[in-house]
């Protein structure tokens, strides 16, 4: 459980903590969320819940650079889809990055913006277009724990410093196309 989730967990801090030194007024909107809300004390499941900003920049990196690029499944029976027919028994993969990157639901969509998972937003778009855990039956086990644990580390990194990028950063990011998991083509240098 802990090991499955390790890669995926880590590889979206490290995502996210580059969209923030890129985003220095998300960074600080973050910062003053957490002084705000927690301040000094220890985090606690309840007051991670409370940051609210932190979620949605969280997800908005997910959107962009989901831990599973697609997700694969096997029939089990025969499943009609409009005009479609999916036989029992064929793999067929959910194109994850691509429903995260149609410009009809996700306007400019390789521009990273956390306001897209405001209440109002996520409210007014259909859930199945971000499937960064899967969705159903099916959806990570381990999203709850994965969620948390990233809170947590970049609340806690976050109270303690901030991030800049430098020369050497890549402006734009850009990802490996051909990889299941989000993987950058160059490294993700930041200033601490």
């Amino acid at each position: 459980f802990f090991v499955a989730g390790f890669e995926t967990t880590s590889t979206t801090i490290a995502f996210l903590l580059y969209f923030l030194a890129t985003n220095e007024d998300a960074q600080a909107k973050i910062r003053e969320e957490i002084f705000k809300v927690v301040g000094e004390e220890v985090f606690t499941q309840e007051t991670l819940s409370k940051l609210t900003y932190l979620e949605q920049c969280i997800f908005e990196t997910m959107r962009l650079c989901p831990p599973i690029a697609r997700i694969d499944r096997q029939a089990k029976k025969d499943i009609k889809i409009g005009e479609l027919l999916l036989p029992k028994d064929i793999i067929f993969s959910v194109p994850v990055y691509t429903l995260h990157m149609l410009p009809e639901v996700w306007p400019e969509p390789d521009k990273w913006n956390p306001d897209r998972f405001s209440p109002e937003e996520k409210a007014a778009r259909d859930p199945m277009y971000y499937l960064p855990f899967g969705a159903g039956p099916r959806q990570c086990i381990g999203m709850r724990l994965a969620l948390l644990e990233i809170k947590m580390a970049i609340a806690d990194l976050l109270r303690k410093f901030r991030f800049l990028p430098t020369d050497e950063t890549p402006i734009p990011l850009k990802l490996k196309r051909d990889a299941i998991l989000s993987i950058s083509q160059k490294p993700m240098i930041l200033k601490v």
